[in-house]
């Protein structure tokens, strides 16, 4: 139930965050038919999944910068680094600006 809830009515989201250990995952399907929650999953392994999301950002459809819960300055990418490796945080995306 506890990924359903993260999801509001109508929400849709590209899910590509792997899975923290092996076996299976529970979800309450009741919650997401009955809440219209479309999800669809991406961990880039082609050209029709990254199309995909290139599309649903651009029609707004994907929450981009929710995503983000770091930002460092180039000169800091060691500690960006460190962060994504030790999972300091609980990152989900660490994003690098020049």
């Amino acid at each position: 139930m506890r990924a359903a809830v993260l999801f509001g009515p109508g929400d849709m989201r590209v899910v590509d965050r792997p899975v923290p250990r092996p076996g299976p995952v529970t979800l309450d399907l009741s919650a997401v038919v009955r809440d219209d929650i479309s999800i669809h999953t991406s961990r880039g392994e082609g050209g029709k999944n990254v199309k995909r999301a290139v599309a649903l950002a651009a029609q707004g459809r994907i929450r981009g910068a929710e995503m983000v819960t770091h930002r460092f300055p180039l000169e800091e990418i060691a500690t960006a680094l460190r962060v994504v490796r030790d999972r300091d945080g609980d990152p989900v995306r660490v994003v690098v600006e020049p």
